[in-house]
Parts: C-alpha cells; sequence; structure tokens
C-alpha cells in the first residue's frame, strides 16, 4: 500500500490520500502564490517537502489508528523536510523555518524547543527514504539573483527587515497550499464553496457604470460641493493610470474619498493585472458601514469581512476542524478590514493569521485614515508597506483628510517616493472648508448637557464610552427625550445601523436630532450635522469631528465647538500625548487651529520627532540583530506586536430573531457562513470582564471558544438607548481603542 497524507471517512469506509498525490499538490499551489513575487521555485520546493516526514512507520501508524478506532499518537513529521532543505541548500534556511513551522508557527530561530535551532538538531522518527519517489526528491536550483538585487544598497536594518519579511511569504504560500489541499481532500464539500466571488474585472464593469451614473445625478443637484467631488473622483481615475507604487490621497472628509479610492484601485488593478483591492480602516466598530457603502455600488455578496478572528486557537497538527475555515485566506477580489487585523497579521507568526498575507502581494491596498496608525509600532507598520510595495507587487494608497503624515522628511524615516493623486491640496482644503472651529474651554457633563439640550440638531463626540453613556443621560435629563441618541460599540453593529438611519432620517426631515458618540462616528459615517461638539483629542481626530459639520454645504459654514473635559483626558494608550499636544497648538491659534499650518505643527511635533518612539517595543531591532545568520525572532515579535494591548472578547447579542437562530445554529454547527453573519451581532468587550459578566448570569459560554449574552442578560444589561452596559471601572477600560 502506497504511503499516505490523510484518511477521511466516507459512506463506504474511509477514502484515502495518498503522500506523493498529497505532496505535488500542494507544491503546485505553493508556487501558484509565490509566483507573485518571483519566488516560484521556492514555494515548489517547500510544498514538495513539507511532509517527507510523513514517509515514516510512525506516522502511517498514527493514520491505521483511525480506521481502527484507536486513540490518536503524535508524530512530527514536519521537522525531517526542515532539516533535508537546511542541508540541502545554500538558502534551505529560509524553507527551513516554513517547513518546520507550517503546523506550529513560524519559529524563532534560537531559543526554546520550538525554535528552529532545535528543530533542525533533533532526532525525528526515521524516514524510509527509499520509499520517496525520485520525482519528490529532485527540484530544480533555487534562484537567488532576484533576491541578491533586492537586498543591494539596503541599510542592514531594511535589509533584515526585507529578509525576514521573504520568509513569512514563503511561509504564508505554503501553510495556505497545505490547508487548501487538504481541505480539499477532507472536506470536497465545503472547498467545493470557495471561489463564489465575482472576478474583480466584472466588480469593475458594476462599480464604474455604477460610479458614473452617481457622478452624473450628483453634478445634476447643482451644489458646488459636488462639483469639487467630482474633480476629486477625476484625478482618481487620472492617477490610476501610473506606474504601481505608493500614493497619497489628501481629500478633507466629506471629499467623498471612500468611492474615489475605491475607482482608482480598480482602474490601476485592470491597467497592471492586480489581483484585489484591500481596504484598510482604523476601526472594528465603524467596517460596516464602509462595507455597506461598497455594497450598494457591488452587491450583498461582493465583499468580504474580515476584522474579528473567532478561532483563536493554534492549528493543531491534524486540526482538519471546520472551525478552521473562520480563519480567512482573503482569497476575494474586495477585502474590507481593519488596522488590527491587516498590520498584526503581517507581524504574527500564527498559521491562521499568516496564511492570509501571500494574497497581499500584487494588491491594491488602500489605507483609510492612514495617520492612525498607532504611533509604537509606525516605524515597523512603515517598513512592511514599504516592502510590500517594492519588492511584492502591491500598490499602497495612504489615505488621509488633513496631508501625506507619513512622508519621509528631516528627522522623519518615513516613506519615499509617495505620489499625491490630488494636484492642489491646498486649494482642495480651502475649496471644502465648511466650518467655523473655536475652543471654549473646560466644560462639566451638566453644562455640556444643558448646551447640547438647547440645539435642534447637535452631535456630540466624546473620548471614552463611559463618558457617552454619562453624559447621554444627563442630556436625557435635561432635554425633551425625543430625538436623543447615544452611539458606540457598547451596541452591536445591526443595532448601530438601525440608529444610524433613524439619525439621518430625522437630520433629513428637519426634526430634533441630538446624538452623543464616541470617536467611531469621525470615520466612515457620513452624517451631516449644523453644530458638532468635540471633546479634546489629537487634532487628527477633531478634523475628523469636523468632517460631520455641515458636511454637505448646506450652510455657508458650520459650528465646531472643542472643548476640554473637566474629568480631563483619558490616560490609554497614547491619547492623552496627542490631545495635549492638540491642546498646545489650539492654545496658539484658538479660532483658527483647523488650518493647514496647525496640522503641519501638530504632525511634525507628535510624529516626525519622536524618533525610536516610533517603534517602542524594539522590533526591527530584533530583526537587525539577526541580520549575520537569518536568526530572526518570529514568534518573539508576533507575541509583541500587539496594536490592541487588552484582549477583546467578541460577545453574541441576540437582538433579533434572525441572531437568535444563528445563535442557535451555532451551538450543533461551526460555520464561516454563520460566523460571519454573527459579526453583525457582535460586541467586543475586555476579557478580564467575561468571567464577571458569566457569574452574574449575563453571559453564556458554549463550544469552547464563544459567548452570548442570555435572555436575562438580554433584559438586564443591554438597552436599546445604550447597548451593552455594567456598572463597573473595568469593563469601560481600553474604551478609546475599541469606541
Amino acid at each position: 500500500m502506497p504511503y499516505l497524507a490523510h484518511i477521511a471517512k466516507s459512506e463506504n469506509g474511509f477514502r484515502y490520500q495518498t503522500l506523493e498525490e498529497h505532496l505535488e499538490s500542494t507544491a503546485f499551489l505553493a508556487r501558484q502564490f509565490s509566483e507573485k513575487f518571483g519566488a516560484s521555485q521556492w514555494g515548489y520546493l517547500a510544498g514538495l517537502w513539507h511532509d517527507l516526514g510523513k514517509y515514516s512507520d510512525q506516522f502511517q501508524e498514527k493514520l491505521k489508528r483511525i480506521t481502527e478506532n484507536k486513540p490518536d499518537m503524535h508524530v512530527d513529521h514536519s521537522t525531517y523536510g526542515a532539516q533535508r532543505v537546511w542541508k540541502s541548500e545554500k538558502f534551505g534556511k529560509i524553507i527551513a523555518y516554513a517547513i518546520a513551522g507550517h503546523h506550529s508557527g513560524l519559529p524563532d530561530a534560537i531559543g526554546e524547543d520550538s525554535s528552529l535551532q532545535f528543530r533542525l538538531q533533533k532526532e525525528v522518527p526515521h524516514v524510509n527514504e527509499t520509499c520517496i519517489p525520485k520525482e519528490i526528491l529532485s527540484y530544480p536550483d533555487l534562484t537567488t539573483d532576484f533576491l541578491i538585487g533586492w537586498f543591494r544598497g539596503l541599510s542592514d536594518t531594511k535589509r533584515a527587515f526585507a529578509q525576514a519579511f521573504f520568509i513569512r511569504m514563503i511561509y504564508s504560500s505554503l501553510v495556505d497550499a497545505d490547508f487548501l489541499d487538504t481541505e480539499k481532500f477532507m472536506d470536497p464539500e465545503k472547498s467545493s464553496k470557495r471561489d463564489n466571488f465575482k472576478t474583480l474585472g466584472e466588480l469593475r464593469s458594476i462599480f464604474m457604470n455604477k460610479m458614473e451614473e452617481f457622478q452624473t445625478q450628483k453634478l445634476s443637484e447643482g451644489k458646488e460641493i459636488n462639483k469639487v467631488r467630482n474633480n476629486i473622483y477625476k484625478e482618481c481615475l487620472a492617477a490610476s493610470q501610473e506606474s504601481p507604487g505608493i500614493f497619497s490621497l489628501t481629500v478633507p472628509t466629506g471629499g467623498g474619498k471612500t468611492l474615489s479610492s475605491l475607482a482608482f484601485a480598480f482602474e490601476h488593478a485592470a491597467k497592471y493585472g492586480l489581483d484585489r483591492i484591500i481596504y484598510v480602516i482604523p476601526y472594528t466598530s465603524i467596517i460596516e458601514q464602509n462595507a455597506e457603502v461598497f455594497r450598494e455600488f457591488l452587491g450583498d455578496n461582493a465583499v468580504l469581512e474580515h476584522h474579528s478572528n473567532y478561532v483563536q486557537k493554534d492549528d493543531d497538527e491534524e486540526n482538519e476542524d471546520a472551525r478552521v475555515l473562520a480563519s480567512e485566506n482573503w482569497d476575494a477580489p474586495i477585502i474590507v478590514t481593519t488596522n488590527v487585523q491587516f498590520f498584526e497579521s503581517l507581524f504574527s507568526n500564527r498559521t491562521s493569521r499568516a496564511r492570509k498575507i501571500h494574497n497581499i502581494a500584487k494588491s491594491v491596498v488602500i489605507l483609510d485614515e492612514a495617520q492612525m496608525i498607532p504611533a509604537d509600532y509606525l516605524y515597523p507598520s512603515m517598513e512592511v508597506l514599504r516592502e510590500l510595495s517594492s519588492h511584492y507587487g502591491t500598490t499602497i494608497v495612504l489615505c488621509t483628510a488633513t496631508q501625506p503624515a507619513l512622508n519621509k522628511r528631516e528627522n522623519f524615516e518615513g516613506l519615499e517616493n509617495v505620489r499625491e493623486i490630488i494636484s492642489d491640496p491646498e486649494k482642495l482644503a480651502k475649496d471644502l472648508k465648511r466650518v467655523r472651529e473655536k475652543y471654549i474651554g473646560e466644560l462639566d457633563d451638566q453644562t455640556l448637557g444643558q448646551k447640547l439640550a438647547s440645539e435642534k440638531q447637535v452631535l456630540c463626540i466624546v473620548n471614552s464610552r463611559r463618558n457617552a453613556v454619562d453624559l447621554y443621560k444627563t442630556l436625557e435629563d435635561r432635554s425633551d427625550k425625543e430625538g436623543n441618541y447615544h452611539l458606540s460599540a457598547l451596541m452591536c453593529p445591526v443595532h448601530r445601523s438601525k440608529v444610524l438611519k433613524e439619525i439621518r432620517q430625522r437630520l433629513k426631515d428637519g426634526n430634533t436630532c441630538r446624538v452623543v458618540s464616541t470617536q467611531l462616528v469621525e470615520a466612515g459615517v457620513d452624517v451631516d450635522f449644523p453644530v458638532v461638539y468635540r471633546s479634546l483629542a489629537g487634532l487628527d481626530s477633531i478634523v475628523q469631528a469636523a468632517g460631520r459639520c455641515n458636511r454637505e454645504g448646506k450652510l455657508k459654514y458650520g459650528d465646531l465647538f472643542v472643548y476640554k473635559p473637566s474629568k480631563g483626558i483619558p490616560a490609554i494608550s497614547d491619547f492623552r500625548p496627542r490631545a495635549e499636544e492638540a491642546e498646545r497648538i489650539i492654545n496658539q491659534n484658538c479660532d483658527g487651529f483647523l488650518s493647514l499650518n496647525s496640522i503641519n505643527d501638530f504632525f511634525e511635533s507628535y510624529y516626525w520627532r519622536k524618533g525610536n518612539n516610533l517603534d517602542k517595543k524594539e522590533i526591527l531591532i530584533d530583526f537587525k540583530e539577526g541580520l549575520a545568520k537569518l536568526d530572526f525572532p518570529f514568534k518573539k515579535i508576533s507575541e509583541k506586536f500587539h496594536i490592541i494591548e487588552d484582549i477583546q472578547k467578541p460577545v453574541f447579542i441576540p437582538y433579533d430573531e434572525l441572531a437568535e437562530d444563528l445563535i442557535n445554529h451555532l451551538r450543533y454547527h461551526v460555520s464561516i457562513e454563520i460566523l460571519r453573519k454573527l459579526q453583525r451581532y457582535t460586541v467586543q468587550i475586555p476579557e478580564r470582564t467575561i468571567q464577571q459578566l458569566q457569574n452574574a448570569g449575563y453571559l453564556e459560554p458554549f463550544n469552547d471558544e464563544f459567548w452570548t449574552l442570555t435572555e436575562i442578560g438580554r433584559k438586564e444589561v443591554y438597552s436599546e438607548n445604550i447597548g451593552l452596559t455594567l456598572d463597573t471601572p473595568e469593563f469601560y477600560q481600553a474604551e478609546t481603542t475599541i469606541l
């Protein structure tokens, strides 16, 4: 009997996949994936040798136990292939990383038992080498000329990062290929459900036709602001024909940059044969607004949202459970995701996160509000953008409402050769200025609540979920309750969408509408208030708040009032220093602090002079230290790179009958389709409060990894006005991050 790779149950007993078939199929896929960045032979060899350790009697015994219904046994089958490629190739260590970690995660070079150094020296189960087909052991020489060209002229820091990232891309190509081929054999029904999206070309035709109709209809309204937006759209179309690289799109809020940037991406991808568009936004809590806009133009099933990884477990060696499907590989034409998911995946060593990143090659990546990348991780984040653009055929678009904050300049190692899409950003800023800004000093909630109650239509944006709840209750006490609203990530997305629909309708009809919101309303939410109050924050956040004021230009000027909360600024992450820097600039120019000069001053002080603090965890230093011997600490860096330090857990909210039905189905059958639908019924809460809610009877765990609000919890701690609440300080910690 031939050596086997997998055994699966069938109606008539068992089905068998030969090891030779699995190795060749995985190699074919890995070659296809790595060919996009010129490394097809590297991907092919990684796939061809990744499971050579299964040519052992011990592993075949492990598979035999399945047919005999005996207890499973662990057999290390990944180390042998890593050892063989390391001994056989001058640069074999690169592929050895990928093979050694293709189940357990990309390892550190040196350290504990899981390190590559330990794996390359350890004894492994005896492999019957004479039984390995010659076709498997023979392979073409690895081409290295392109790598030498990549690394020539780079500083040690950049060369180390480039080499480590190449290892990561080979790893991604291998683990995705291995997973897909295994899934195709083990669960052909699920495998057949992949690739059910329209092509990027088909979506381009749909989008561009609707976009032209949309622009024509808007121009017919005769509003000056629509003419400005149309010019932005045309400039994006013109720039899309330029060669791939890094672009900036500097458009004030309300200028329509979401749709215009997508038009750029479609046309640019068509001209240069790019595979997909990845739209990256700052916050999980506002992702549904962007995705909803895209669906309006592209259809309901055109967009893949990926922002919550419900399967948090590491992948075990033979874990072919359907839950693994919830870890996306981004094999879709349009992806909408978040900074957290995008950047943490690019620095993660876990298979469930790393397997998607090869699909970022030959894509258009749009970073909405690019200046929102956390300062502590700015330098490594920019390095990965530079690498994707330089060597992996990826075009990067840095969208910002103010100015290109990430461009290289004196004392700031920013991105080079960034091309601005807008021909005259300063003129555009003047053309789109629609607010009068004013700093009104310190206010307590009582005084602020009275001011809000005196307005017919007003938006107040605060810095924390706790403050939003308290201020909303104050407003309720001081005004007619009709038309008062609260918005925050305490409400599940379906709930927020419902409230936003009511808000927009009341604004349109001229009815009373007073809204207290966290900063989730500042990006991707299209609302238009005549008056906006903004709690003191970074100047870039204040600019976003201004974008919700007189957005459609119905007034000559709307009014933006910035105040300092009497309770102080939250001391969370880098939120307070950003606000303090903004306050310094505001005090210098109280009534004109949204000028381009003021914004330039803010970025220069906050970003461009911070030096090593822009890599606070010393991630680039970790790479550089391993340059000489390719000894890179992938696992260590993965553990250090966490944009959200405080772990959040998703809780399902049985908000309506559909949510209840989905939750009940999930109890008995975990599927990616159900999890996707439940994303819109999810609230993220700090991990440390899970047990507290469970002890109170408000949360129920199931399937070892999910939580849902119980019936009593739905009644006691989830309200239609506020969403999920719990009167303990711990519940509201980390709120400025998750909104």
